[in-house]
């Protein structure tokens, strides 16, 4: 049996899988969906996310009143479900580019191990543009994104508004959303909105916002920020107050607005964002058409990914 044969398709499958997963895994390193999005997988259908509302801290007071023991209750909270949709996307190879290659002693031809590796980057591109998606969707709240996904959290709006519910029965609103262009002013002034942030009890959400998340535009003005020990744009020589806190800046080739960034409890974050996998990227094909002599082989992925709550993060969208 020859590579030039009826069934020479399927003899090319195993090295181009090879080199699409070589390649997946290579990007999967550089890119920043990865690094942003906890990893999670399933076997099912879809995955549900319940929220569970906190607990009444009035009740540890009752003990000396009552001389009995108050347990308290919780509500529950947003119903998130989160269901993982299929992505598939192919080359085709004509029999001739294998039959034509002068070194096949040599291993597989250029131009046919680059179309492999070429569908990997496709397929790990489009990953880091649907990662990317739900932040350029942050200040929308409705609809469908590029992906399918829909753009609204639980509660009915973006994960970046004015008018987030504290739960399915109280309708008192809160914001996580702001206008303010990056400054070391506004860093401040956003971190104090966010850490004023109540549960839905109406107690301050314990966190400790460490992350600021922006478009490559603004990565400069960011790392000023942050990483100067005396207050940026000033000749008073005050000291910086974002300096002592640590602060790690993310900058993202993804983020599609120049002007909008966001802080993130990083903690937070990775209790209520996720990625879910269903189907880890797969290479399939090699069966060969004979009626036009190209095999095809294609990338398949299934996924979902979301969040089931907003408190971890605080988005600015300047005009």
């Amino acid at each position: 049996m020859t590579m030039i044969s009826e069934n020479w398709g399927e003899l090319l499958a195993p090295g181009l899988r090879k080199v699409f997963q070589s390649r997946m895994r290579e990007l999967d390193e550089l890119f920043k969906g990865r690094q942003i999005f906890p990893q999670d997988s399933t076997a099912r259908a879809y995955e549900d996310y319940l929220g569970v509302g906190g607990i009444d801290s009035d009740m540890w007071n009752e003990f000396e009143r009552t001389g009995r023991t108050s347990y308290g209750e919780s509500e529950l909270g947003w119903r998130t479900r989160l269901e993982p949709r299929e992505f598939t996307g192919g080359i085709q190879i004509r029999r001739k580019l294998i039959e034509d290659n002068l070194y096949t002693q040599a291993g597989l031809p250029n131009n046919v191990t680059g179309r492999a590796s070429q569908l990997a980057t496709s397929l790990a591109v489009h990953h880091e543009r649907s990662a990317a998606a739900l932040f350029n969707n942050a200040f929308t709240d409705s609809g469908l994104d590029d992906e399918g996904f829909p753009i609204a959290g639980a509660d009915g709006v973006g994960l970046c508004s004015t008018a987030h519910r504290a739960s399915p029965t109280n309708s008192t609103t809160q914001s996580n959303e702001g206008v303010l262009a990056l400054t070391s002013e506004n860093v401040r002034a956003t971190r104090l909105a966010m850490r004023k942030l109540k549960d839905d009890r109406g107690n301050p959400v314990s966190m400790k916002p460490d992350t600021l998340l922006v478009p490559v535009d603004l990565e400069d003005q960011a790392l000023k920020i942050v990483r100067t020990a005396q207050e940026v744009g000033s000749a008073n020589n005050d000291v910086n107050l974002n300096f002592s806190q640590g602060w790690n800046v993310i900058s993202w080739d993804y983020l599609a607005d120049a002007n909008a960034w966001f802080m993130i409890d990083s903690v937070l974050k990775n209790d209520h964002l996720v990625w879910l996998t269903r189907n880890a990227p797969e290479f399939h094909g090699g069966k060969l058409d004979e009626s036009t002599m190209i095999a095809s082989f294609t990338g398949y992925s299934r996924y979902s990914r979301g969040f089931d709550a907003w408190q971890w993060i605080y988005g600015n969208n300047p005009s």
